[in-house]
């Protein structure tokens, strides 16, 4: 039910974690204010709803949890870009 695939360029690196889940847009909110604070911009894009954080976003669609997290310094359309493409 976990899959994690982390990308690399040098120094830079981001995880993508996909879980699966029961959750919905406000179940993720909730849950995450209490582990990460509140993001820093919610943007909804094809369908979800992408909650995006300092270092990463979040998001659920069709009953899978995804996250992006790392030390890369992915733009918030780079993180809305690899959210709408999965």
């Amino acid at each position: 039910g976990r899959v994690e695939m982390t990308y690399r360029s040098g120094d830079s690196q981001y995880t993508i974690t996909q879980v699966v889940s029961d959750w919905n847009s406000t179940t993720l909110l909730d849950q995450n204010t209490d582990q990460r604070g509140a993001p820093t911009r919610t943007v909804q894009s094809e369908g979800r709803t992408i909650y995006i954080y300092d270092n990463g976003a979040s998001w659920v669609n069709s009953g899978v949890k995804y996250e992006i997290g790392g030390n890369a310094q992915l733009d918030t359309d780079e993180l809305v870009s690899l959210a709408t493409s999965m």
